[in-house]
Formats: C-alpha cells, structure tokens, sequence
C-alpha cells in the first residue's frame, strides 16, 4: 500500500536525458551533457490551514513550490572566457546575474524519463525555472572530477508528464 505523501511520491528523480536550452524558451536544440547528470525534481503544494463556518478544518490550496537540483560533473565547456560573460547559459552568466542582485536568471530545461514499466514508453517534461543557488562541490584531490549543484525554483510546467512512445 503506497503512503499518501511519502517522500517517494514528492521528488521525482530523472534518470534518463536531461537537456538545458540557452534561454527561457523550449526552442532549438537543447545542449545535453557527454556525462551522466541527476536532476531532482521537489513537487509541493503550499496550503493555508482554516476553519469552515461548520467548524470544520480546511486546507485551500495557495500555490505551489515546486523546486529543481541538479548535479554535472565540472566542466570548462560551462564557464564563459570572457569576462564579463556574454554566452548565456553558462555557468558563468548565471553567477553575474546573481551576483548582480537584478533579477534572477532563468533557464528552460526536459527531462525525459524512462517509465518504470515494462513498455518502451518515457515521460517527458518540460520547464521554466529560476537559478537561485549555484554550489561548487568539493573533492579531495584524486578522487574524481568535481561537480557543480544548480538548484532553483519551478516557475512553469511547461509539458506535463505523459508517457509517450517518440519525442513529438
């Protein structure tokens, strides 16, 4: 018997193809990593408690927030040579942007998901978020490239997940 929200149903972890695009929108080729990438989806809804006029106790829905965390493995193709940064969508951009106390920078990201069934069919899901936290993760010397954490908020489900065949 599954457990209305244990942490399972609340974080979906995507282990197949993850593509970032250049900018907010899902449009042009998505750039995919060479190396294996974990993204972690957190899906929450916020709710306000009340009590109806029959003294009964209520929750209404007020929102959600939904946030991402991802892992790559560091990499110089993800830091812009110039400086200040002019490629968007490099790590580079987003840490000015931030650094900068303007508005935060956005990204468009998919994440295909392979279906835990026995059927050839993976859910896509496409979205909008910010970049609020960009954290360099240390290595001890010698063991292993270092990686970088991303995370943020959901702004937009831009696709929902259905499972599916074939990329549309």
């Amino acid at each position: 018997m599954a457990v209305i929200g244990a942490e399972a149903d609340l974080i979906g972890v995507y282990k197949g193809i993850v593509g970032f695009y250049k900018g907010t929108v899902h449009t042009g080729t998505p750039f995919y990593f060479d190396h294996p990438i974990s993204v972690e989806i957190l899906d929450q809804a916020d709710a306000e408690k009340f009590y109806s006029a029959a003294g009964i106790k209520r929750k209404k829905s007020i929102g959600d927030s939904s946030t991402y965390r991802f892992r790559v493995k560091k990499s110089a193709d993800q830091y812009d040579t110039a400086n200040p940064a002019t490629d968007v969508g490099t790590i580079s951009d987003w840490r000015e942007k931030i650094s900068a106390h303007g508005p935060l920078p956005e990204l468009a990201f998919e994440g295909i998901d392979e279906a835990d069934s026995a059927s050839n069919k993976f859910v896509q899901v496409q979205f909008t978020a910010t970049i609020e936290t960009i954290i360099d993760v240390p290595r001890e010397d010698g063991l292993g490239a270092q990686e970088v954490e991303i995370a943020g908020e959901i702004l937009t489900y831009v696709k929902g997940g259905h499972r599916q065949a074939s990329i549309p």
